[in-house]
């Protein structure tokens, strides 16, 4: 038995000692807001919501990134979009107070109506532009604008996605910069 553990404390330290040598954080986790422009049933072209965006630097420079988005519409619609993809950083610049990036990735969208219990699945896509700006080592404050397109759907007959549709999705939150 205590073969077993000091193997296993062996493998998890020869896995975790490249990550904690890299002068980058490794995990990225960003809670905030999203406005997203479509059109509601209403006929408002924004809706709001929370918007939660994750990323896994494998280099200084390129990270993989999920970006989740949950938007509440007006007649009890909600739409939850899930996009991975890739995420390129130029870190360092002004002295490593902000870091540029463009991100981009592809997922899927779900939209739901509370009236009807029905719901609907769709296919997303996501690129973007935006910048942290980092506060210190451990948290930033990132603005975000890019498009979200949605594929074709109607949920209980309110709400229609002609197609591909493109919007401008805009988000801000706060990054917690995890083993770094």
């Amino acid at each position: 038995m205590v073969k077993r553990i000091i193997l296993l404390l062996l493998l998890m330290v020869s896995v975790a000692w490249p990550a904690a040598a890299q002068d980058f954080s490794t995990l990225d986790i960003s809670f905030g807001y999203g406005n997203y422009g479509v059109e509601a049933p209403s006929g408002t072209d924004r809706v709001h919501g929370f918007a939660m965006h994750t990323s896994i630097n494998l280099a200084s420079w390129f990270g993989l990134e999920n970006f989740t988005g949950a938007y509440a519409m007006e007649n009890d619609i909600t739409l939850i979009t899930n996009t991975f993809g890739a995420k390129l950083v130029g870190r360092d610049v002004m002295d490593g107070r902000i870091s540029p990036y463009v991100a981009g990735g592809f997922g899927f969208g779900y939209y739901t109506s509370n009236r009807t219990g029905g719901g609907l699945n769709t296919g997303a896509a996501r690129y973007a532009v935006g910048v942290d700006f980092n506060l210190n080592g451990g948290m930033a404050i990132k603005f975000d604008v890019g498009g979200l397109a949605l594929g074709r759907g109607v949920v209980a007959g309110q709400f229609v996605t002609p197609g591909w549709r493109d919007n401008i999705n805009v988000t801000t939150g706060i990054v917690f910069n995890l083993g770094g």
